[in-house]
């Protein structure tokens, strides 16, 4: 019986070791942990005010995937959108003629695209009033046309 006492205490002195073992290892783990969530702090801080410093944040908003087709209303919204991607460039009138509209009607529709993509974050449709590239007052596609 004696023995067996011996044995249960040798084994309960062994797990305490073990569990003190392990829990040295969790704490040892657990203040890796925070050091690492303090670095990550530092690093989200720094990225912050580098793009704040830089005024990046026009540029990151190019890293994602823009939709011109998300900001249409209606059939007519999709006919303009469509005829802006494929051309690139066009003026209201330009568009108003080959969809048989009144000019008014599409820059109106042109307006509020644009004021909608800018709200959203996505500036894919930009008006220029002045003489660029040979054309004036004219509508500019901002973003690469999907293949």
């Amino acid at each position: 019986m004696h023995s067996e006492k011996l044995k249960f205490e040798m084994r309960t002195e062994w797990l305490r070791e073990r569990i003190g073992e392990a829990s040295v290892k969790r704490s040892e783990l657990e203040q890796r942990v925070k050091a690492l969530e303090r670095k990550v702090q530092r690093v989200e801080g720094a990225l912050a005010r580098i793009v704040k410093e830089f005024e990046l944040t026009d540029l990151l908003g190019l890293f994602k995937q823009t939709d011109p087709l998300s900001f249409a209303k209606d059939d007519l919204d999709k006919q303009i959108i469509n005829l802006l991607l494929e051309k690139r460039v066009m003026t209201a009138s330009e568009i108003a003629m080959a969809l048989g509209q009144n000019r008014h009607k599409i820059g109106k529709r042109l307006k509020r695209i644009e004021k909608e993509s800018k709200q959203a974050g996505e500036h894919w449709l930009e008006f220029n009033p002045e003489d660029k590239d040979g054309h004036f007052r004219a509508w500019w596609v901002l973003i690469e046309q999907k293949k």
